[in-house]
């Protein structure tokens, strides 16, 4: 799992429990210290990923980098599609307005906070999280970040998954797609049955017949 990893130094944020944790678990990219915007922008026009993990404070519509600079929900989902990443991780407070705009524009997922985060806590949840994620992989099994959030979270609401509209609709389509084929197999599988019951009871009509036959001509 390719991961860029955004911790930018902020009074009153230890990131360093997080980076640790998930460097040791994922193919990490790390831009710590100071970063501000154009070291970002730089990073994600010539690099890909699969994630990209803010560990920094946030309000309600920004998220704080270096040197004074901080990201606007359009700017990180920029960032995001530039990066082609699938999922965002704001672990940064009150964060669930940005993570809804990510997923109507263009980000699959988003785990955001509805909370001010506790920062000695703050590791926690990710630790979890990308935990599972590399139980997955190590396991061979595609990467289901719906599943690994669920099993993560404590459901005590400090975070929450923000999922696509259109992955949604996508999913209940391919659904429907199944469900449809499974009835049309279904009537098949009747049809089938039909026929080989309509055999059997002419084999068996069949059979008493020339058993009949046999034991008249037995009988003369």
């Amino acid at each position: 799992m390719r991961v860029l990893l955004v911790a930018p130094d902020q009074q009153g944020v230890d990131a360093h429990p997080e980076v640790d944790l998930i460097t040791s678990m994922h193919r990490v990219h790390l831009l710590q210290g100071n970063v501000p915007k154009e070291r970002l922008y730089n990073d994600v026009r010539t690099s890909e990923y699969d994630i990209i993990h803010f560990a920094t404070h946030s309000t309600e519509q920004t998220l704080a980098l270096s040197d004074g600079d901080s990201l606007t929900p359009e700017e990180i989902s920029q960032i995001a599609r530039l990066s082609k990443a699938q999922l965002l991780f704001f672990n940064s407070c009150i964060s669930g307005r940005m993570a809804d705009y990510a997923v109507r524009h263009g980000v699959q997922y988003a785990v955001h906070t509805n909370v001010e985060l506790d920062d000695e806590e703050s590791w926690k949840m990710p630790l979890a999280f990308y935990r599972f994620l590399k139980d997955q992989m190590d396991t061979g099994r595609c990467c289901n970040f719906v599943e690994a959030f669920m099993a993560a979270d404590t459901g005590d609401g400090i975070y929450g998954l923000s999922i696509s509209h259109t992955l949604v609709l996508n999913s209940i389509t391919v659904l429907e797609e199944i469900k449809a084929e499974l009835e049309k197999q279904n009537v098949k599988m009747k049809t089938i049955q039909k026929q080989v019951y309509v055999m059997g009871v002419g084999f068996v009509v069949f059979s008493s017949l020339m058993l009949a036959s046999v034991l008249v001509f037995i009988a003369f």
